[in-house]
């Protein structure tokens, strides 16, 4: 059943949340999903920033430590400014 598995996947992305960080922010599998999906509807999106520039390249953070976090990500898009 598939809405069986879909709840088994958020109990267990949930659950390793908690054990890896108390339940303060998602671990390995629930950020690499959270990721993912981002990406997808913004590859999927015909008008998303990806689909209308094939020069334009994603880099935040530093050779030392490639970790970007969602907080960095809004910071980058707080100051990157907008075009229609």
């Amino acid at each position: 059943n598939l809405s069986k598995i879909k709840q088994e996947k958020r109990r267990y992305i949930l659950k390793e949340a908690e054990v890896r960080s108390d339940g303060k922010h998602l671990s390995d599998v629930g950020g690499i999903i959270v990721g993912e999906t981002i990406i997808g509807l913004l590859e999927a999106d015909m008008t998303s920033f990806i689909n209308r520039s094939s020069e334009w390249l994603f880099k935040l953070g530093n050779s030392s430590n490639d970790m970007v976090s969602i907080i960095d990500i809004f910071n980058f898009i707080d100051e990157t400014p907008m075009s229609a």
